[in-house]
Formats: structure tokens, C-alpha cells, sequence
């Protein structure tokens, strides 16, 4: 006995079964369809109507086959140069410097009209705290200026937006400080790379900060040990 099922008349639609034809998918890379009226979006482009990351100029668009971790860009970055990381150095400095002149200025008067200097009967000097108001006064601002000194980089280049992973130095460098990926640095990696540069980098002649001049990254030890690039903002 024939399980065939019944043949359809001549010219009828086929019965419904359910399944929906799948619409073509444009070619890898290819501009994606979008509803009538928009423009279409080209790969590596933000969604029409929203605006696009911060510094995306420097920020490679993701590749499903090498957007793994730790992969290099493609293309490769425009990594800064020595000049413009030592510019950058030299105006953070500057400014920093005065900043903690300007308070420790603000300090020593406290400091010198809160003591007494006394001597004894046997020559001794001692010193006592008259006035212990603006002891205190000095002590805080001497330990704001140990705050901005250890702070100053790392709350500068978390900030949100174009000027992440910048300080005031490497804006007027044109130079910031960027993941692996071109991305944002996490602020583990910023810690990382604060500590690194202060304990390792300039522990030997200064050898960790020179040895971007012969790295194909221009990498120095903190870069490196951080997973961090510079590069041309």
C-alpha cells in the first residue's frame, strides 16, 4: 500500500508547513539591511542616530576571527614617540611641582608659628606645640600634597570620555594610553602600570622607560607588564 501523500492540483500553493523562508544575508564585511528610510551601516560603524565612542578614530573595528585578547591591532596603531612621551613627562612635572610647592608654601608658616623653640638650663633645646590648631592645619595639608602626588595620574587617566587614559601632559601631547585592543584601560590596568612605573621602570638607570626606544611596540616595562599601549590620540 502507497504512503505517498496526495499530489496538490496543477498551479495551487503549496501547503502551509510552518517554515518561513530565510531572507539572504548580505556578505561578510557588506553593509547590513536596515529598515526603509535609514541609512545602512557599514562595518565597525555605531547604530544610525547614536553617537560614536570616545577617540573612535584609534579604536580598530572588532574582527569575529581575531578579536580574541591579547591580538594586536589591524591595522597596527600609530604608537607615540619618544619625544611626545617625554614631553608629556616633563609638563606633568611642571605641573605637579607646582602644585606641591604652592602647598608646602601654604604649610612651613603653619609649622613655624605653631612651635616654640626653648632652652634649658643645661642647653638643651626643646620644642613645643603652642598652638596646636594650626599644627593640625599644616599636617592636612601636608598630606593633601601626598595625596595629589600618589593620585594625580591614576584619577586622570580614569576619567570617562576623550580624555581617558590621559594626563594633562599627554593631552597637550596628543598621545594617550589604551588596552591591548585600542580600548578603554581598566582601572586594575591603570594601578598596574602606576606601580610598575614607580617601583620597576626606574629602578635601573631608568632602563624600563628606555626600552621603548628599541621595542616594535614601543613598549616600556610597565607597558608591558600592565597589557597597555601609547598611542597618537
Amino acid at each position: 500500500m502507497s504512503t505517498n501523500p496526495p499530489q496538490q492540483p496543477y498551479g495551487a500553493p503549496p501547503p502551509e508547513t510552518g517554515y518561513q523562508p530565510v531572507p539572504p544575508q548580505p556578505p561578510y564585511g557588506q553593509p547590513q539591511p536596515t529598515p526603509y528610510g535609514q541609512p545602512p551601516l557599514s562595518y565597525g560603524q555605531p547604530p544610525y542616530g547614536q553617537s560614536p565612542p570616545p577617540y573612535a578614530s584609534t579604536i580598530p573595528p572588532y574582527d569575529p576571527q581575531y578579536g580574541n585578547p591579547g591580538y594586536p591591532w589591524t591595522p597596527p596603531p600609530q604608537y607615540a614617540s619618544f619625544g611626545q612621551r617625554l614631553l608629556a613627562v616633563l609638563i606633568d612635572s611642571l605641573i605637579l611641582s607646582a602644585i606641591l610647592v604652592v602647598l608646602g608654601l601654604l604649610s612651613v608658616p603653619l609649622f613655624i608659628s605653631s612651635v616654640s623653640t626653648s632652652t634649658d638650663r643645661f642647653g638643651a633645646q626643646t620644642t613645643d606645640i603652642t598652638n596646636s590648631a594650626l599644627f593640625a592645619l599644616g599636617i592636612v595639608i601636608v598630606s593633601v600634597a601626598f595625596l595629589v602626588a600618589f593620585l594625580y595620574e591614576p584619577l586622570l587617566m580614569a576619567r570617562k570620555g576623550d580624555a581617558h587614559g590621559q594626563t594633562f601632559g599627554r593631552r597637550v601631547a596628543k598621545i594617550r594610553v589604551t588596552s591591548m585592543q585600542g580600548g578603554p584601560v581598566g582601572t586594575g590596568q591603570i594601578w598596574l602600570r602606576f606601580f610598575m612605573k614607580s617601583l620597576i621602570s626606574g629602578s635601573i638607570f631608568y632602563l624600563g622607560y628606555l626600552w621603548m626606544l628599541w621595542d616594535p611596540q614601543r613598549q616600556t616595562w610597565h607597558d608591558k607588564i600592565a597589557n597597555t599601549y601609547v598611542v597618537q590620540a
